[in-house]
C-alpha cells in the first residue's frame, strides 16, 4: 500500500542517517515511520518495525537514555522473533534479533552487568551467524571486545577485536574502540610495541 511505502521510505532514510552518524535526523525519521505505522488502517507491514525500534533504541542509548534504549532493543528483538516464528524462515529478520541482542549487550555493559552483557553478545553472534549477515556479527564481536576489556580480560578482548576485524574491515570505522582495545591488550600482556 501507499502507506507501507511511506513507512519503508522513512525507515530506510532513518537507517541511512544513523549509518552516517546523523543521529537526530535518524531519530526524527524513525519516529515518523513509527507514527505512520501506528496510525494506519488495515493490515500493517510488521517486518519493518524491528529496524525502526532498533534505531530509536540505538540513538536513545547514545544519548544516555538507558531505560528507553533497553525498552526499544527488547521491542526490536521480540517483534523480530514474532515474525520469525510466523514465517519459519530467517529471511533477513534474524538480523534484527541479533541487533536487538547486540543493543541489549551494550546497555548491560554501560550498567556494568557483565554476565548479561556477555550472554546477549553471544546470542547476537549466533543469530547473526544463522542469518549469514556480517555487519551485525562484527558489531557484536566489537561489543564483546569492549565487555572483556572492561573486565580486564585483555586476551579475550584482543581475540574478539581481531574476530570483528576479520569479519569486516569496516568494523574499525564502525567501532574505533577496536584498535584501542587491541593496543591496550598488547600493552597489558607486556608487548609494548
Amino acid at each position: 500500500s501507499a502507506q507501507d511505502n511511506v513507512i519503508s521510505a522513512r525507515a530506510n532514510r532513518s537507517e541511512t542517517y544513523y549509518l552516517i552518524g546523523n543521529h537526530s535526523q535518524a531519530l526524527h525519521y524513525a519516529e515518523q515511520a513509527l507514527e505512520v505505522y501506528e496510525n494506519q488502517k488495515g493490515e500493517p507491514i510488521k517486518y519493518i518495525l524491528p529496524q525502526i525500534y532498533y534505531i530509536i533504541g540505538a540513538v536513545r542509548m547514545d544519548r544516555g537514555e538507558l531505560e528507553t534504549a533497553e525498552e526499544f532493543m527488547w521491542k526490536a528483538y521480540y517483534t523480530a522473533d514474532e515474525i520469525y516464528q510466523e514465517q519459519q524462515n530467517g529471511g533477513g529478520i534474524l538480523i534484527y534479533k541479533a541487533y536487538g541482542m547486540e543493543g541489549l549487550a551494550k546497555v548491560c555493559l554501560i550498567r556494568e552487568d557483565y554476565t548479561k552483557a556477555l550472554d546477549y553478545a553471544h546470542k547476537a553472534i549466533s543469530y547473526a551467524q544463522e542469518d549469514g549477515y556480517t555487519m551485525v556479527r562484527a558489531k557484536a564481536y566489537a561489543t564483546l571486545s569492549d565487555i572483556y576489556l572492561d573486565q580486564g580480560q585483555y586476551n579475550d578482548s584482543k581475540e574478539s577485536a581481531l574476530e570483528a576485524i576479520k569479519i569486516s574491515t569496516t568494523a574499525i570505522e564502525l567501532n574505533p574502540n577496536l584498535a584501542y582495545n587491541m593496543a591496550i591488550a598488547h600493552m597489558y600482556s607486556g608487548d609494548k610495541d
